[in-house]
Parts: structure tokens; C-alpha cells; sequence
């Protein structure tokens, strides 16, 4: 096309069409310039398809954004159990019915908010309404041992 433009070359140079040629233009609506933009990849995307396993994509990135100092102490991962949770409300319902009823300890539930663990953090509560009789040392009403 450069032969057939003429004036400064570039942008405001001036295009002659000769022959019956038509000018259409390029441009996009923005309802599908907002569709091209939604369907962008991530990195993580492509990995998927190419069934690239997200540990070789962390490695990866453990060696490129961190020095060997801060591999000692820090980490990359993905934790793709984020992408199949509820939102806030339902996780923490969830975590509150877990814990009451004992089949979560509170370093469990912090291990999956991606929190660090805490002391004692291991034990898990038994509701004094499941227990069998005498399993269970006699609490009185405030948690005095009678």
C-alpha cells in the first residue's frame, strides 16, 4: 500500500483508491471491543490447556521473582481450591457450622484461608448435647468443673 498513499507517511498520510475500490473502516463497536477484552487469556489459562501443571508455572515463577534470599522465606502458589469456594459469607458459615460441631479444628480452617497456624490451634470441640454420659467430665453451667 505504501506506493499507493501518498503526502507524509503514517497516519495523516492520504490514501487514493482507484478502480472501485471502497473504503470500509475498521473500527470496532464498543460492545464487541468489550467482548475481544473479556476473552483475554492469563497465563494460567493457557497452562491449563496445555495441561502445563500449575507447580511448573510456580516453580518458574519462584525462580524468576525472587532472589535465593527470599526463597528461603517466601513462596508462589496457586491455590486453585479458591476458584471453586463460595464467597465470604458462605465459607464462614460453613467454617462456624464445622467448628461447633467438631469436625473442624481452627487450624484447619485457617490452613485453607491460606493463614498461619496458631497454638492449641489443633484441638477440636465436642458439644456437650452429643456426648454419651459419663464420656464427658461434669461441666456446670459456666464451665466450672463440678
Amino acid at each position: 500500500m505504501g506506493p499507493i498513499a501518498c503526502g507524509v507517511p503514517g497516519p495523516s498520510g492520504i490514501l487514493v483508491l482507484d478502480g472501485g475500490v471502497d473504503w470500509k473502516s475498521l473500527s470496532l463497536s464498543s460492545k464487541d471491543a468489550e467482548f475481544l477484552e473479556s476473552r483475554k487469556l492469563s497465563n494460567m489459562d493457557v497452562a491449563r490447556t496445555f495441561s502445563v501443571p500449575p507447580t511448573a508455572i510456580e516453580q518458574a515463577m519462584n525462580a524468576a521473582l525472587l532472589t535465593a534470599e527470599g526463597r528461603k522465606r517466601h513462596f508462589v502458589e496457586h491455590d486453585l481450591a479458591g476458584l471453586l469456594r463460595g464467597d465470604l459469607k458462605a465459607r464462614y458459615e460453613a467454617y462456624r457450622i464445622g467448628r461447633e460441631w467438631g469436625w473442624l479444628s481452627p487450624n484447619e480452617i485457617r490452613g485453607w484461608e491460606n493463614l498461619r497456624e496458631i497454638e492449641n490451634g489443633d484441638e477440636y470441640l465436642s458439644p456437650l448435647n452429643m456426648t454419651q454420659l459419663g464420656e464427658r467430665d461434669r461441666v456446670c453451667h459456666w464451665g466450672v468443673h463440678c
